[in-house]
């Protein structure tokens, strides 16, 4: 994908202390390096960080009741990062760090405890958009 890029998931079912896990602009699996958008639902919390070469860094937090059937949107424009919970911009954050990459998801369950689900997945760039209206 170009470098402005959105990801978009649906969590139907979110499990006690699982945590939906958007991101853009991911390298290589061994580098780990990656913008990411945590939805904590263990401690209701909606988190934009990075992790570079293994390395996280918090950006941004904002409290949010996770519930199953969210939809989460999120967006890495220049250095404008922003997260979306249910339509509604919930997360925002700037930074220069990371600038292309891929987008995803992942689901994490850290103790084991609660099922996870993951459905409707999509992403795209603003390039591939703007140039499909303009034509």
């Amino acid at each position: 994908l170009p470098n402005d890029q959105w990801c978009q998931v649906t969590y139907p079912t979110m499990g006690t202390n699982s945590r939906g896990i958007p991101c853009l602009r991911a390298t290589a699996p061994a580098t780990n390096t990656m913008y990411v958008f945590w939805a904590l639902n263990q401690t209701d919390i909606l988190e934009i960080g990075k992790y570079i070469d293994n390395v996280y860094t918090q950006l941004a937090t904002a409290s949010f009741v996770i519930a199953s059937g969210d939809i989460y949107r999120v967006h890495a424009i220049g250095t404008a990062l922003e997260f979306y919970a249910n339509g509604v911009s919930t997360v925002t954050a700037t930074d220069s760090a990371i600038t292309s990459g891929r987008a995803g998801f992942g689901m994490r369950s850290p103790d084991g405890v609660g099922t996870t689900e993951a459905d409707d997945w999509s992403a795209g760039s603003f390039e591939e958009a703007f140039a499909s209206v303009i034509g």
